[in-house]
């Protein structure tokens, strides 16, 4: 039997699970926003009564009052959208193949949980899905640049739905979030929407403080002008610096801004973040600056001590 010709071999070799030609990602790449654009915002107002505003990214646009059993209509209506979206969520990204498909399926999953998602029932809900979710989402944090994005600003707003004490989501989906932060091949943005997914998913879900501080010091290495061997590009820099910031809020003070805290031994690091060309990188930077003098505050310092924090900064050590 003769062989296979070249034309054969090439019709035989396996295709990617993805045909789209990988792009980079601009750097203001997002998930927010739909084809009408719309949003509904609602509230009380000093009477007791419902306010309730209509409004798209440019703002609010006009605004009525409604009687309180329209505004109970309106939410049962959100969480029916909710959990028929969650229901169908194998079906619309997990049996996709086509990673456009997948995109637009994310976009949907999206808007759902911040929109749709509202009081206790929402959590509900999203926790009787919570196995499809993670399970898709641990997928396709494997595939293109902007499905990875989306996969990690949706776990960022479940983690928000599912609030405190939820140990067992922080468990699921913190090892595919951490493999996608690691990956030197993945584009800065996909890198650091999973920083911050992380840094927020163990904010609220995680109760265990020893991750806190293994997710820090990940931080530190992240926000460093190198990291494995490579360069770091500035907006994974300010993302990992946000992502500091927000965690050490949980911690002592003295873990912090004490003689060999952590925000003490980073100084050096900020001191050159903050003559960084990038204008994120220097904000990001000088948040953390102002998180670790107050800290240093609280704890009781002298202003001669103060003082000698600052001399200590300026000359980087």
């Amino acid at each position: 039997m003769g062989r296979k010709g070249k034309s054969a071999a090439r019709k035989s070799k396996p295709k990617k699970a993805d045909d789209d030609a990988e792009s980079m990602l601009p750097d203001d790449f997002t998930i927010v926003g739909s084809e009408d654009g719309e949003t509904v915002f609602g509230g009380w107002d000093d009477n007791g009564g419902s306010v309730w505003a209509t409004g798209n990214e440019n703002g609010i646009e006009e605004e009525e009052d409604i009687d309180d059993e329209a505004v109970l209509t309106m939410l049962e209506t959100s969480l029916g959208k909710f959990k028929d979206v969650l229901a169908s969520v194998d079906d619309f990204i997990g049996s996709e193949k086509s990673a456009k498909k997948r995109e637009a399926g994310y976009r949907q999953l999206f808007k759902t949980l911040t929109h749709y998602g509202l009081g206790d029932d929402a959590s509900e809900y999203l926790n009787h899905y919570l196995s499809s979710v993670t399970t898709v989402a641990t997928t396709s944090l494997r595939n293109t640049a902007s499905e990875q994005y989306a996969t990690c600003r949706c776990l960022e707003a479940a983690a928000v739905i599912l609030g405190g004490g939820n140990d067992e989501f922080f468990e699921a989906v913190e090892p595919p979030l951490k493999r996608c932060l690691m990956g030197t091949g993945n584009q800065p943005q996909v890198r650091s929407a999973a920083i911050r997914a992380l840094a927020l998913i163990t904010f609220i879900c995680s109760t265990d403080m020893s991750a806190t501080h293994e997710l820090l010091n990940t931080c530190e290495q992240v926000c460093a002008e190198e990291w494995r061997g490579e360069a770091v590009h500035p907006h994974l820099r300010a993302a990992a610096l946000d992502a500091w910031g927000l965690l050490a809020t949980t911690i002592d003070d003295k873990d912090v801004s004490s003689e060999d805290g952590r925000g003490t031994t980073i100084l050096p690091l900020l001191q050159k973040a903050l003559d960084s060309p990038s204008a994120e990188l220097r904000a990001s930077a000088g948040e953390n600056v102002a998180l670790i003098h107050s800290a240093r505050l609280d704890l009781g310092v002298t202003d001669e001590d103060a003082t000698t924090t600052a001399k200590r900064f300026r000359r980087g050590r």
